[in-house]
């Protein structure tokens, strides 16, 4: 009873799927995900998402969530892909998987009522936040982002207002002592 309650994996059965993930996908993710049986038909799905195996392999490296067994079922990445495709047309949609791979893994039936605006806005700022690489302007790119919420109806403009103006009047703060030490220091080298 406790057997079938709990199935064990045996250790050969994990290695010959894994060895059937390419050596770049292996690498990428975290062993106990790579040596999961259920990875290799998520990879193979979302490979069908993609022109190429590195264009695939680039969508994973920026989320490896895509690919994780209990968070998501190959169904579900090619179901999203085609709803995508049938939304926003085959280029649109690939542009949107590859600012936003993890709209893959999104809950089709949530996707499929969201706007083609509202996605493809996602995607952008999506791909905006991951290409930040400091944390202020990430804190800059989530405000922003916030400030736009209620113009989609997600959160009360009051609301948002009370949140994003003395986080905004922070962020701008920080940016200009930032900017004065940096000249400061500037100027003390020449």
């Amino acid at each position: 009873l406790l057997a079938a309650a709990y199935p064990v994996r045996s250790p050969a059965a994990s290695i010959t799927m894994a060895a059937s993930l390419p050596d770049a996908v292996s690498e990428v993710l975290p062993s106990k995900v790579a040596e999961d049986p259920g990875v290799v038909p998520l990879w193979r799905a979302l490979r069908g998402c993609y022109p190429s195996d590195e264009a695939a392999l680039t969508a994973l490296t920026a989320n490896k969530g895509i690919v994780t067994p209990w968070v998501v079922s190959p169904s579900t990445i090619t179901s999203n892909n085609a709803l995508l495709r049938g939304m926003l047309g085959k280029q649109r949609a690939l542009n949107v998987i590859t600012k936003n791979p993890g709209v893959l893994a999104c809950d089709p039936e949530r996707l499929a009522i969201s706007s083609p605006q509202e996605i493809e806005a996602v995607a952008s700022a999506t791909s905006a936040v991951g290409r930040a690489s400091t944390p202020l302007a990430v804190a800059a790119l989530a405000l922003f982002t916030l400030a736009l919420l209620p113009s989609a109806g997600v959160m009360d403009a009051e609301l948002a207002g009370s949140i994003v103006r003395p986080a905004s009047g922070a962020i701008g703060a920080t940016a200009f002592f930032a900017a004065l030490a940096g000249a400061t220091a500037a100027q003390r080298r020449s």
